[in-house]
């Protein structure tokens, strides 16, 4: 028995459930779009977990156009955004049979190599481009994103937890 007792998982998530919480992830980096650099990507991590635990619910297409509006409320170089977006999506779409298996500290070490070679590659490019020096802040972006992963995975999973009904066992006699 867990600590929150016997529940369990419900299989069936509503698209309305993930389109909920992919818009309250694009409130919270709307307001704190003045901090972006310094502070987790929500939205990103709302999407690594629906393509780890909804596959088929989410599409590519519609990955790149929230990351083209994380570009647009971020203030950010067109296209950046949506490159890593694309990049994780593309790690954990294909990486997301062995997601599955791991416990939550797995899957954080696993979510920050997987967001480290995604930031790390789009904002180099593009600095390199302009001429501009690298910029280290982008590793603490990734950084702060795999430290929240365990509570913001708990927090999305929470909600869909069920009770699990008791049935009525035979008792057994040796």
């Amino acid at each position: 028995m867990s600590f929150y007792g016997k529940k369990r998982i419900s299989h069936q998530v509503t698209p309305i459930y993930i389109l909920v919480t992919v818009v309250l992830a694009l409130v919270i980096t709307l307001i704190l779009s003045p901090w972006n650099l310094y502070l987790p990507n929500f939205l990103l991590l709302v999407i690594t977990w629906w393509i780890i635990r909804e596959p088929n619910k989410i599409s590519f297409f519609i990955i790149a156009l929230l990351g083209l509006f994380n570009d647009i409320i971020c203030d950010r170089v067109m296209g950046v955004s949506m490159a890593q977006f694309i990049i994780v999506a593309f790690l954990t779409f294909n990486l997301r049979f062995r997601l599955q298996l791991y416990t939550f500290l797995q899957q954080t070490f696993a979510i920050l190599a997987i967001f480290i070679l995604a930031f790390a590659i789009p904002f180099n490019f593009a600095n390199f481009l302009v001429g501009q020096p690298q910029h280290f802040i982008v590793y603490w972006q990734s950084i702060f994103s795999a430290l929240i992963w365990i509570p913001f995975v708990l927090v999305i999973v929470l909600p869909q937890y069920r009770p699990i009904k008791e049935e009525a066992t035979p008792h057994q006699s040796i």
